[in-house]
């Protein structure tokens, strides 16, 4: 039961929230009855909720298709490592997803990105092997593959910047 509810109410919390938003819509619509501009305006919630979540979606590294991709780019990676758990319909990882960009392009070659989606492997197995209850979490590893630390819900960018150039 745990399992479903942290689906619902944090993996796809973007879809829920779009879902809870049309309903109220429509019973409002519906104690007047629905006519064509409510029915157009309905169509475009929808509309601009698809695409405002599309633009926002995490792309996942192309290269990291399995466990041993994943271990075998961070042990031989030479470079610190940032690893973003996320899922697709995560209203958290959709906000944060500007800063870890950012921070991407702030660090550039000094840090290697790493961005799994937990509902393909390996991120799947990393979300079971790490206890990951929340997206997004980040995990951040030395140039070794030694995991320094982690965090959930919220990116450190400042102290990843800080870690590069202490290094």
């Amino acid at each position: 039961m745990r399992d479903i509810l942290l689906d619902i109410f944090n993996h796809r919390s973007a879809v829920t929230s779009m879902v809870i938003i049309l309903a109220i819509l429509s019973l409002g619509f519906a104690q007047d009855g629905i006519g064509v501009i409510e029915i157009l305006i309905l169509l475009g919630v929808v509309a601009a909720g698809f695409a405002l979540w599309r633009l926002r979606v995490p792309s996942p590294t192309q290269e990291i298709d399995s466990l041993r991709a994943f271990q075998s780019t961070l042990q031989n990676g030479n470079r610190p490592t940032l690893v973003q758990l996320y899922s697709r319909y995560c209203g958290g990882c959709l906000a944060v997803k500007p800063i870890v960009d950012q921070l991407e392009v702030e660090a550039g070659e000094r840090l290697q990105m790493i961005r799994l989606d937990i509902d393909q492997e390996p991120g799947k197995s990393l979300l079971k092997e790490y206890g990951v209850l929340f997206t997004p979490t980040f995990l951040y590893f030395d140039k070794h593959g030694h995991k320094i630390r982690e965090s959930t819900l919220v990116l450190d960018r400042p102290r990843i910047l800080y870690d590069l150039e202490s290094a």
